[in-house]
């Protein structure tokens, strides 16, 4: 019986400890957003708007443009 109690005691210890860690778990929801409000920030032009890059030593253009960026 002892034992009993003492194996209920540790399961409700147990248990109190994962609902704990769950409410301080960042939800999916919250980084998606965090994700598309930076994404909506809007940043001034550059002089490499179209991916170009001019060299001012000899006048060469190079493009560089990224077709698809998977973050992770």
């Amino acid at each position: 019986m002892l034992r009993r109690v003492v194996a209920l005691r540790a399961l409700a210890i147990g248990c109190l400890g994962l609902v704990c860690h769950e409410a301080q778990a960042v939800q999916p929801y919250q980084e998606y957003r965090k994700h598309i409000e930076s994404a909506q920030t809007l940043t001034a032009l550059t002089d490499g708007l179209m991916g170009d890059s001019v060299s001012l030593f000899n006048g060469a253009t190079e493009f560089a443009i990224t077709d698809i960026s998977l973050p992770g």
